[in-house]
């Protein structure tokens, strides 16, 4: 069987370990140690990749669970550099064997690093790898999981772009066409990555489970991307083996609600008006609120009243705004509202306060 090497991509012109050459200990980088110990190993508190050098030399029992708790370590802190010389000095060519935990903790130090295309390059070196040695390094439903929902924990405010470069691009074919590049560049690279993922999850037969496509859902709400939420919502409906439920139908709202498509929003709610629960309320008021659709906030909140189920302050401040705002005639109204809801629990004190300050502006 052939051992396999992973390569980082040529373009980032990184120096490399040799491996016939021993680093002499005085040119090592002056090293210090988190206050803090993370896992059972301290850590550089510098990012250079030879500062891990040290660290290796503490690890008594020289397996590849222990190299790999080391890794993990570094994949959470974003420490690609030392992940990479970890491999390379320990797993590339040297007795320790890789696992797929070795290769994932690997990618997820190039993720949280924010260097995408690195991580996809170890990526399809794996998968290019599986295809030829089925019986090695299976990937599966875990692997993906763990990958996208790092991506989608990414902020956009957390990516730099480069103005040299174009923001990404991954030939990905679903349903026969390329897809994955947003040609208006609006799109967060890490998200971008995260879809191409799964795509190709996807033509692989690997089947994906719900929280993937809630954490993607998610990340399209936080960075209101419209590009791949119309991407996610076309692979939610043709997805046979999902059982699309209030929560994922609520996610989906609130995506479309992030990017201002109420109208989708209004097309989900009537699709789930009956199975709804109270997050489905918290949307639904305050759109009706935010786009001044007031006189649907009293059909939607009747749809859940008739339900029985206890409604949240805050959700039934929203209402009451609604009422007050659709016209001065509703004061009375509103006040009886209040009554009912304070013995309840469903208003408090802040929902007098809004009734009082509308009451002195209608009086005026």
């Amino acid at each position: 069987m052939k051992s396999m090497s992973l390569i980082r991509p040529i373009f980032h012109s990184l120096k490399r370990l040799s491996l016939h050459n021993r680093v002499k200990p005085s040119y090592l980088p002056r090293m210090t140690y988190h206050q803090q110990r993370l896992s059972h190993y301290s850590i550089p508190d510098n990012k250079e990749s030879m500062s891990i050098i040290p660290v290796l030399d503490t690890i008594d029992t020289k397996t590849t669970q222990s190299y790999n708790s080391l890794m993990n370590v570094l994949a959470k802190e974003g420490r690609s550099a030392q992940a990479q010389t970890i491999y390379d000095k320990v797993f590339r060519y040297h007795d320790v064997k890789a696992d797929m935990d070795t290769y994932t903790h690997l990618m997820l130090a190039y993720i949280n690093d924010n260097k995408y295309e690195d991580a996809m390059e170890i990526y399809y070196q794996l998968r290019d790898h599986q295809s030829e040695n089925t019986n090695t390094h299976p990937m599966d439903t875990p692997l993906y999981e763990k990958l996208i929902n790092a991506l989608c924990r990414i902020k956009k405010e957390d990516i730099q772009h480069s103005t040299d470069e174009p923001i990404y691009e991954y030939t990905v074919i679903d349903n026969d066409t390329p897809i994955l590049v947003d040609l208006e560049g609006n799109s967060n690279p890490s998200l971008l990555t995260a879809i191409t993922l799964f795509n190709d999850m996807r033509q692989l037969d690997i089947q994906p489970t719900a929280n993937m496509y809630l954490s993607l859902l998610d990340a399209c709400t936080h960075q209101q991307d419209g590009f791949i939420l119309d991407r996610i919502h076309k692979l939610i409906r043709v997805d046979m083996y999902l059982d699309i439920d209030t929560n994922i139908t609520n996610h989906l709202m609130k995506a479309y609600q992030s990017i201002g498509d109420v109208h989708t929003v209004f097309q989900l709610w009537d699709s789930i008006r009956y199975q709804c629960d109270n997050t489905t309320l918290s949307i639904m008021m305050k759109v009706c609120l935010d786009y001044n659709y007031l006189d649907r906030a009293d059909n939607i909140w009747n749809t859940v009243k008739s339900m029985n189920r206890k409604i949240e302050v805050h959700d039934f401040n929203n209402y009451l705004l609604c009422i007050l705002r659709s016209h001065k005639n509703q004061l009375e109204r509103a006040d009886q509202l209040i009554k009912e809801a304070l013995v309840t629990g469903e208003a408090d004190e802040s929902s007098v306060n809004i009734w009082e300050e509308y009451s002195k502006e209608y009086l005026l």
